[in-house]
Order: structure tokens, then sequence, then C-alpha cells
């Protein structure tokens, strides 16, 4: 009699009738079953069949090889007693590398600070997060050169020995206030060439690129600008989601601009924010994305809560499964690889064993500062303007505010969450995207339905990614050991 059980990190994904991919997520070689899925489903589920995923049987002889494979592979740990305890769920955290992102003040190797060179934009777009009272949009804000290099100084003073600090011009429209981020970045060259240390600089446009001028271009080809640029679909469907101010559509100034960077080999990033009125059009979007000379492409799901903390309607929010739905099209399509796809490149280290999460992202270690026009200083840029998210303003001497970012750690710890702590996924996933999370927590205005959305929606796209990837892979793997469909040698 041999006593065994299932490792509790084991992830079983199945595709077709008779072909698998079981994973462990606490690291290790996965195991593609490309024929035979049926046999090894059926073992494992006797397995899992019996109280506490445990079972005590005679092996027969034909399921020795399996065995001892799911054994080595770290799938199956033999035990010595029916009554032996499970490793608790923080142990797969506990016994491997700290977090990626954490990094003390002074030791950080990136960090992206954004800054609100305007608090106003010419577009008008459906789902705009920036609310009308905690941007101040018609009194046209924008950000004094006193503020901006307050803050670079700051931030740059965190970084270890050849960090590099990613200074990204933001909104409302950056272009607005174009004078400001050349000033900046004169200074920042300046700074970069006596710094002792070799850290530097580096440089980012998130814009609508409808106010694009020659200057624009000249500069960042001289000081290697990128850009991010909001597509939401084709022209018609563009135009609905982000018009002008006046009500004409963006789209046709925009591909003017798009064609002009293209043509002088700059590069740009694409970025769709999926609602509910392009969300069947998200492959579409994609190979759109691409004709217009995109380096990448993102999808991105509206979150439902502006900066004023007030709830955009439900019937603009995407349908969760039909979001996932258009992510794994998008990423069936091939048009893209998998480090230029969002969010799918978000979660290459997850899947490749370089990255186990506890949270999803570097905003609760401060390593993606907002500051606005005033010198208040944010998390993330889907936080600014919410008093529970401040950090301090840039003058205080008791910036940053540590117990915002600590508290922020702890909300969305996976081994804390409900809902998470028990989930399969939770070390490749980490939780996913914590903005809905966390700006509908404590929202009176936050319905049900919207708690709902925020939680759906991190799952599915974290699952949807994860599984797409873990494929990907394992095809690629299959091919490049040129083995056909039953993992032999062909």
């Amino acid at each position: 009699m041999t006593h065994w059980s299932i490792e509790p990190n084991l992830l079983v994904l199945s595709r077709g009738p008779d072909e698998l991919l079981l994973v462990n997520r606490r690291g290790g070689s996965p195991l593609h079953v490309q024929r035979g899925g049926a046999f090894v489903a059926d073992f494992l589920q006797r397995i899992s069949a019996t109280p506490d995923d445990r079972c005590a049987t005679s092996l027969a002889p034909a399921e020795m090889p399996l065995f001892h494979l799911l054994r080595a592979r770290g799938f199956l740990g033999e035990t010595a007693t029916r009554d032996t305890a499970r490793l608790p769920a923080s142990a797969e955290y506990d016994a491997g590398a700290p977090h990626q992102i954490a990094a003390p003040a002074g030791t950080r190797t990136a960090v992206s600070l954004y800054l609100l060179l305007s608090q106003s934009c010419n577009l008008a777009c459906t789902y705009c997060l920036n609310g009308q009272q905690t941007y101040q949009k018609s009194q046209n804000l924008r950000m004094p050169q006193q503020i901006a290099l307050q803050a670079i100084h700051r931030f740059f003073e965190t970084l270890a020995p050849g960090g590099a600090l990613e200074i990204v011009f933001f909104g409302g429209e950056p272009l607005l206030n174009w004078p400001l981020a050349r000033e900046i970045v004169v200074h920042c060259e300046g700074l970069q060439r006596t710094d002792p240390l070799g850290r530097r600089f580096r440089y980012h446009l998130t814009s609508n690129l409808t106010l694009l001028s020659r200057d624009v271009i000249e500069w960042a080809k001289r000081h290697a600008i990128t850009f991010l640029c909001d597509v939401d679909g084709p022209p018609e469907l563009h135009d609905a989601c982000r018009p002008f101010r006046s009500g004409r559509g963006s789209f046709a100034a925009i591909e003017r601009s798009l064609r002009r960077l293209r043509k002088e080999r700059l590069a740009v990033s694409m970025r769709c924010t999926v609602t509910s009125t392009n969300q069947e059009q998200m492959a579409e979007t994609a190979a759109l994305h691409r004709d217009l000379g995109g380096v990448s492409s993102a999808f991105v799901p509206v979150n439902p809560v502006t900066s004023d903390e007030e709830i955009l309607p439900a019937d603009l929010l995407p349908c969760p499964r039909q979001y996932a739905e258009g992510l794994k099209a998008v990423f069936l399509q091939g048009l893209w690889q998998p480090e230029q796809l969002h969010p799918f490149n978000t979660y290459l280290g997850r899947v490749q064993g370089t990255e186990r999460l506890c949270q999803a992202c570097g905003a609760p270690y401060g390593n993606t500062p907002v500051v606005d026009v005033r010198g208040d200083v944010y998390p993330c840029i889907y936080l600014v303007g919410i008093r529970r998210f401040h950090l301090g303003q840039l003058q205080e001497a008791a910036f940053p505010r540590r117990t915002v970012l600590e508290r922020m750690r702890a909300e969305l710890d996976v081994r804390r969450i409900d809902g998470c702590r028990d989930c399969v996924w939770r070390g490749l996933c980490g939780g996913g995207c914590p903005v809905g999370r966390l700006t509908v927590a404590d929202n009176p205005l936050a319905t049900p339905d919207h708690v709902r959305y925020c939680r759906e929606i991190a799952c599915r796209t974290s699952q949807t990614a994860i599984e797409a990837l873990l494929w990907h892979y394992a095809d690629q793997h299959r091919k490049d050991q040129h083995l056909d469909r039953s993992g032999f040698p062909a």
C-alpha cells in the first residue's frame, strides 16, 4: 500500500479531449501530455475524489511509470500517514525569493515617474476617469517647472547605481504643456551627464497625439522619447468612444499623427480601453493597431471609478466573459508576440518561472508614483485624487506616507484575500490588476455589481493570459524539440 497525494499547487489545463498541461505554480518544469490526457486526468481524479486529496491504493503495473513521472515533476507527494498536514498557503512564498518588485529606498533599479503636465484635455472620452472636481479640468491647470524638477530629484535619489528613472509625460493631455516637457528633458540630460553613479533617464509620452507638432517629433528623435496612444477601434467606433470636446471624431487626426511618427521610425505603443461599446471588436482593433504602425498593442478594461469617486454607468462596462474571449482571440491571431501584447506581457516572468507574486504590480511599493500639478503624489494613475491613497506632497518632510503603501500591500496580498487565498492560480496571478478592487473598496456608490465586475475582470484577465501563455510555450517547446503530437522525436 502506498500513501500519496496531489501537490496542492498543481494547475491542470485541458485542451481538447486528450491533451493536458500540468503546471506546478511554485515552479519547476510543466508537463505537456499530448496524448493520453484522459488517462492522466482519470488518474488524478481518483486521487482528488478522496478526502483531503489523499488516496491509499495499490498501484497497477501500468500506472507505475505515470506515478514515477508525476513524482519526479513534483506533482505528487508521498506521505507518511493519511493525517499528514499540508503546507500552509503562504509556504510557497516564504520558501522562495522575495517579491521582485520590492526594494528599499536608495536601491531601486527602476522607477516610472508620472508627471501630470496638464490636468485638462482636448478630448471628451466617454469613460474618462479624470473627475471635474479633482482634476479641476475647467481651470486648465498646468504643472509648474518647480514641481516637476522637485519630483525628478526626489525620485532620482531613490535609484541604485546604474538605475533608471522613466519620466512619463502624462495628463490630461500632456502636449497642452509641451514646453515644460522640453525643459524637463534638458534638465535631466544635464543631470545624467554629471551623475557619478551612472544613473540615467528614459522618456515616455502618453498622448492622444492630436496636437502633435514637428517640434515634438524632433525632440522625440533626439532623445528617444517613446509614445503611447489610445485607438479604441475602427474610425466610427473610436470616434464614438473618444471624440473631441466639440463632439467631432478624433480618429482622423490621430491617424495622421501616427503615420508621421511611423515615417520617422519613432516607437508608438497602442492601447485600447475596452468598454461595452467596443468589446466585440478587440481582434479587429489589434489588427488596426498593427496597421497603424504600433510596436505593441494593449487591451485594458475600463475601471468603473473616477478620480472624483463617481461610478461609471454599469452599461458602459464590458462583460468580463466577453472581454476574456476577446483577449484570447487577439492572442490566437498571432499578429503580436507575447512580449508585444498587453496584458500577456505582464505575465511572462511568472509563466517562465522567474517571478512569484503576492501582489500583481509595483504600485504598493511606490514604483509608479504620480505627481499632480500641485505636487500631490499618488501611487498609481488610477488612484489620483482619491484621498485615502494620497502619499503626501513633495514638499512635506514626512513624504511619502508609508502607511498608505503598507495598507495597500496588506489589502492586495493574495494570501489574505477571500477568493484568492485558496485559488490555484494565485502564485502566477498575484491577484490581477488591483485598481478595481482598490477603488470600489470603501466607496458607498459602488454597487454589488460593480464589486463583482472588478473581481471578475481581474480574475478572467489573469487566467486567460496565463493559460494562453502556458499553452503557447508548451507548443513552442514541442516544435523546438522537433516532437510530434505524441511527444516523441519526429
